[in-house]
């Protein structure tokens, strides 16, 4: 004579980005995702008595097991499968995300202190080598001026006092652009031509357009007079004649 045996199952639904997938599997099996393959909280199903689940469906109860006698378990190749590929597209999501969320283009519209006639773009372009600076400027006397991002982006007093200080996240000295222990904010200096205009195109090795020294929010401001990347902390480069708010560019 022969017996047949019969395992009562557990039917379970997972759902998933793409849908929801359903497994059949004996009651007792106990199922552990990949990701806790190092460390497995044991989760195990049982039939509830009291279920009023139609057919042989049972209510589906997960308790985690702590301590006492560990168990051998198995890994659902389903479950796994699913739960693996979640992961793999939730985190593909967050970067791309993050990508997104990436500043790669600032500029700031540089207009005149009072009594001056300074005006132009600076514009600012993240890459591998480090931050594009762009300056194109006129209304500048022939010669050299020096050129900083400040701490503040508040150009609403007439000399750009309000503006602060230079950029200096880092607290180090005042120095020259291609320096390692310079201001965040020290662009050296530009070079009006006879008629007053600037053409400035080099790549910036210490500012960011990201994280938490990036220059976004804080002004351009152009002096009177020459840097000397010497005098702490203003390179003695005189009065502001030019400033403008950094913003993010399309």
């Amino acid at each position: 004579m022969t017996r047949t045996i019969r395992r009562r199952m557990v039917y379970i639904s997972i759902p998933a980005i793409s849908g929801t997938f359903h497994i059949e599997t004996p009651i007792g099996t106990e199922i552990v995702p990949l990701f806790h393959a190092t460390n497995p909280v044991k989760k195990r199903l049982y039939e509830g008595e009291k279920s009023k689940m139609q057919s042989n469906r049972v209510n589906v109860f997960t308790s985690f097991i702590s301590g006492g006698a560990m168990k051998k378990y198995i890994v659902a190749p389903m479950l796994a499968f699913v739960l693996f590929g979640t992961q793999c597209v939730l985190a593909q999501k967050g970067n791309m995300s993050h990508e997104k969320s990436m500043v790669k283009r600032a500029i700031a519209v540089v207009t005149p202190t009072k009594g001056n006639s300074v005006r132009g773009t600076v514009s600012f372009e993240a890459g591998d080598k480090g931050l594009r600076v762009i300056a194109n400027l006129t209304g500048l006397t022939p010669g050299h001026h020096g050129f900083h991002v400040h701490e503040f982006g508040d150009i609403s007093s007439e000399d750009g006092s309000s503006a602060g200080g230079h950029f200096n996240p880092t607290g180090m000295p005042h120095s020259m652009p291609m320096s390692d222990k310079r201001h965040a904010g020290d662009m050296g200096n530009i070079d009006a031509d006879a008629e007053g205009n600037v053409h400035l195109d080099y790549i910036d090795p210490v500012m960011k357009l990201n994280g938490p020294n990036s220059i976004i929010g804080h002004a351009v401001i152009i002096h009177s007079k020459e840097d000397d990347f010497k005098t702490q902390p203003t390179g003695n480069a005189g009065p502001r004649v030019a400033q403008g708010v950094i913003g993010i560019a399309k």
